[in-house]
C-alpha cells in the first residue's frame, strides 16, 4: 500500500503468514475408516470384478 514491493517468499513474511494461518485455521475433521462391507460394495460395482484391471490399465 505504501508502494513497497511484495516479497511473499521472504522468510519473515512467510513465517508470519504461516503462523497466522495456523492460529486462525479450523482443525481438520477426521473421517471414519472404510470398512469391509463398504469395500465389498465398491468391488461389486466393477463389471467383471478386479481380475485383469491392473493389467488392462498398464498396457493401454
Amino acid at each position: 500500500m505504501a508502494g513497497q514491493p511484495w516479497a511473499g517468499s521472504h522468510p519473515a513474511l512467510r513465517d508470519t503468514l504461516a503462523g497466522i494461518a495456523h492460529r486462525h485455521s479450523t482443525p481438520q475433521r477426521r473421517s471414519a475408516a472404510i470398512g469391509t462391507a463398504e469395500i465389498r460394495r465398491l468391488v461389486a460395482t466393477c463389471s467383471d470384478g478386479l481380475t485383469g484391471t491392473r493389467i488392462a490399465r498398464c498396457y493401454c
